[in-house]
């Protein structure tokens, strides 16, 4: 029921990135570390990682995954960011929101240092002129 809810929720390429985000998990010693998946969403930011940087990313979380389990303090880490994110953006005031709008408010939320560096008057200027082309139109 909780699958067919998720599936409903989410689109196969949210999914994908949820379950890749939750390959970092601390719960059980990292047991759901998975080095190939998390190589893949390295492939849904060509921006951030060169073809070269991707391919030394399979040694980099080899040697990732290894100084992560032999630490202690990092067993006993919970991680629970997206999900109280998705708590903050999807409150009750919100709670009929479309899953586009609320994956959009996620991402500004979660990202929202890139966001912060965007100037406030840039921004109503582009909403202006969207304004000004749609009535022109």
């Amino acid at each position: 029921m909780q699958l067919m809810e998720l599936n409903d929720r989410f689109s196969e390429a949210n999914t994908d990135l949820l379950l890749s985000v939750a390959c970092l998990c601390p719960d059980d010693s990292f047991s759901a570390f998975d080095k190939h998946r998390l190589i893949n969403l390295a492939r849904f930011y060509p921006q951030d990682f060169s073809t070269f940087q991707i391919e030394a990313l399979d040694d980099q979380l080899e040697t990732y995954i290894l100084d992560m389990r032999s630490t202690d303090g990092f067993g006993r880490l919970k991680v629970e960011r997206v999900f109280s994110a998705m708590n903050i953006i999807k409150n009750r005031l919100r709670g009929r929101m479309g899953d586009q709008w609320m994956n959009d408010s996620l991402v500004v939320y979660i990202e929202k240092e890139i966001f912060d560096s965007v100037d406030n008057e840039s921004i109503m200027q582009m909403f202006q002129s969207m304004k000004t082309r749609r009535f022109q139109l």
